[in-house]
């Protein structure tokens, strides 16, 4: 019954499923630090799908270069009252 058509993408999916899950989680995690640094990305773009989908890449180009010069996260480039990095702050990347 292995040749069978009907049971066979139940099969394949079944088989692919752990791989779509950790995909999905990894996006969702890129999602969440672009989300972190980018105040635009928060709501809803109002744009139509093609310059929605600039806006996007400006912001994943825009945090790579941020990236490659160290720059820290909006949130954990202001010091305390000690003059000190809030606790729990941390450089998260995409």
């Amino acid at each position: 019954m292995a040749d069978d058509p009907i049971s066979r993408p139940a099969d394949q999916a079944a088989e692919e499923l752990p791989a779509v899950t950790s995909c999905h989680g990894a996006l969702l995690r890129v999602n969440g630090v672009l989300k972190h640094r980018w105040h635009c990305l928060h709501s809803e773009l109002r744009y139509q799908p093609l310059p929605a989908m600039k806006v996007i890449e400006a912001c994943i180009c825009l945090h790579n270069v941020a990236r490659t010069l160290g720059l820290p996260d909006p949130d954990s480039d202001y010091e305390d009252e000690d003059g000190d990095e809030p606790q729990g702050q941390n450089n998260q990347r995409a």
